[in-house]
């Protein structure tokens, strides 16, 4: 028997981690502990230390916690090997957990990055960084399995857990349009109003169009501002059944756009960030495509529409184009490849076995 050490800085590997801190008490663990929330902790894990209220985003954002996070790894580092602990789960968090990680093999202990850092867009020294360091990896996409594994990381390919948990609707409601414009404050700032204006474009040329905002929680009414004057519908804490009943999605970029391709929902993908964040990403950029069904598929069956060129005039007409019958036919078809793609069986018990035993392949 042994204790694990499991960390999650952001919510939603706070959620995977959790599946995964389940499945590893069928190895009797002596104890887990570690770094995570509330679903860690539901999970039975002790935790030391709640990083999620310090997640970031942007460049800026991350370099207004650097020190504190470091000091944060590095006092996790040491308290691990204080209790003696061999082995460690990292889930997602790339920067935070590829600093912790180095810290931890340092102290000869071993470590599974679970939704390891992303490779994909650019920074493919992250690979050659964990390979030199002998970190393993679980991850969650095949395209990025294989370039981890062309760098000689121990790699393992577990499937997505979302693939597992959503399925397409079969009652679609055509005319119900989901609109999903970010859950963190600044994106709503840069793209809700932008939103906003493509859905009065949008009812003026198709007036059956229904619109509903799936709204997180925890954010200042005054952001939805725009979506109100518009008449949009705005519904919290049901962005899931919003999104698998709607026909389409308006959707800012990141893992609802993934939500929504398992959900059989095509989307219209929007981005808009910081200059300086931007500038950089398309310096370093590996890929043409942003949008996660996109990666995943291949190919850019799904609209894209980045800084200079989102506009509610554009967004408003990918849109229609989106909707016409033999377009629409052929994403639907698509996104059930992106399906197929990413389930396998059981990607939470596949990451325990890996960090307790060692034993599953895929």
């Amino acid at each position: 028997m042994a204790g694990y050490l499991i960390v999650a800085g952001e919510v939603s590997g706070d959620y995977y981690a959790a599946q995964a801190a389940e499945k590893l008490k069928d190895y009797n663990p002596e104890f887990l502990c570690g770094l995570g929330g509330e679903a860690l902790e539901g999970a039975g894990v002790s935790i030391w230390e709640n990083p999620l209220n310090r997640s970031t985003f942007g460049v800026k954002g991350g370099l207004s916690n650097l020190f504190s996070l470091l000091a944060l790894a590095r006092r996790t580092a040491r308290r691990a090997k204080e209790m003696g602990i061999k082995k460690a789960l990292l889930v997602d968090s790339s920067g935070f957990n590829m600093y912790l990680g180095s810290l931890l093999r340092r102290r000869g202990i071993e470590v599974l990055h679970y939704i390891p850092p992303g490779v994909w867009f650019w920074g493919r020294w992250r690979a050659r960084f964990l390979a030199r360091r002998g970190i393993k990896v679980a991850c969650i996409f095949p395209r990025e399995a294989e370039i981890y594994r062309d760098f000689g990381v121990e790699t393992h390919y577990v499937g997505h857990p979302l693939a597992q948990e959503l399925t397409p609707e079969k009652e679609k409601e055509k005319d119900l349009i989901a609109v999903l414009p970010g859950s963190r404050t600044q994106e709503l700032k840069d793209i809700l109003p932008v939103m906003a204006k493509a859905v009065t474009i949008l009812k003026k040329k198709k007036p059956e169009l229904r619109f509903i905002l799936a709204r997180a929680s925890g954010l200042a009414e005054e952001l939805f501002e725009p979506a109100r004057e518009v008449g949009i519908e705005i519904v919290e804490g049901k962005t899931r059944e919003i999104t698998g009943r709607a026909g389409l999605a308006l959707a800012a970029s990141g893992t609802v756009t993934l939500e929504a391709a398992l959900l059989g929902t095509p989307s219209v993908i929007v981005y808009h960030t910081d200059r300086l964040t931007f500038w950089l990403g398309r310096r370093m950029a590996r890929v043409d495509s942003i949008g996660l069904p996109n990666l995943v598929y291949g190919e850019r069956f799904l609209p894209e529409l980045l800084q200079e060129n989102f506009t509610a005039e554009n967004l408003a007409e990918a849109a229609i184009e989106t909707l016409k019958p033999n377009r629409y036919r052929d994403i639907i078809e698509k996104l059930s490849r992106v399906q197929s793609m990413l389930e396998l069986e059981d990607t939470p018990g596949r990451v325990a076995e890996l960090l307790a035993a060692g034993r599953r392949e895929a």
